[in-house]
């Protein structure tokens, strides 16, 4: 009797532990209770094979804001960055709204120089909608790149479309006019939150 005490014991344990599982890997929205799945690293999976190039600004060059542009399929919110560059140190990082050029978002990423993705948590996600055009980008005087090849931009990764790269001189951040497909600069990627419907 105690055996089978034991054993419907563990089994509740089991099931205790199982559902508290699943609920912590969804996040909960406050408003209708929305849950969300993730994504992480969206787009560098799918370009880490191409080498990576190195450009500093030289002379009378002030340096760029640059970055990616993309569009999401789906509704979601971008829960992480993740940032490739040279720069050591506190780099400008902004997201836009390339369809009205407003500012959506802006922090400080604390990068370390390395030839790695540096992972910046937010501690608040950003709401994106879907077909809106948005941009992240980088206020810097160096970077790494990726010279892609003819037609891989746009590219498509599950729920969300990279357009290409947004990029303008400036000393200071503000909103990148100018667009390429051929290569993709200021390496930026993002973690991913949809809504499940």
């Amino acid at each position: 009797m105690i055996n089978k005490a034991k054993s419907v014991f563990y089994l509740l344990y089991i099931n205790v532990f199982i559902i508290i599982a699943i609920l912590c890997g969804c996040s909960v929205l406050p408003k209708g209770g929305t849950s969300y799945v993730g994504e992480d690293r969206v787009f560098s999976k799918s370009v880490s094979f191409y080498k990576t190039e190195y450009r500093q600004a030289q002379g009378r060059e002030p340096g760029w804001e640059l970055g990616i542009a993309f569009q999401c399929h789906k509704a979601g919110r971008i829960k992480g960055l993740h940032i490739k560059n040279p720069t050591k140190g506190m780099v400008p990082v902004t997201i836009w709204d390339a369809d009205t050029r407003q500012i959506i978002f802006q922090l400080q990423a604390n990068l370390d120089g390395s030839n790695a993705y540096n992972h910046i948590y937010l501690e608040k996600p950003i709401p994106v909608e879907a077909g809106r055009k948005y941009c992240i980008t980088i206020n810097v005087t160096q970077y790494f790149y990726h010279v892609m090849p003819h037609n891989q931009l746009p590219m498509d990764a599950n729920n969300i479309t990279l357009l290409g790269s947004v990029y303008e001189e400036t000393y200071y951040p503000r909103y990148p006019q100018f667009e390429v497909r051929e290569v993709l600069h200021g390496l930026i990627d993002l973690d991913m939150q949809w809504v499940v419907n």
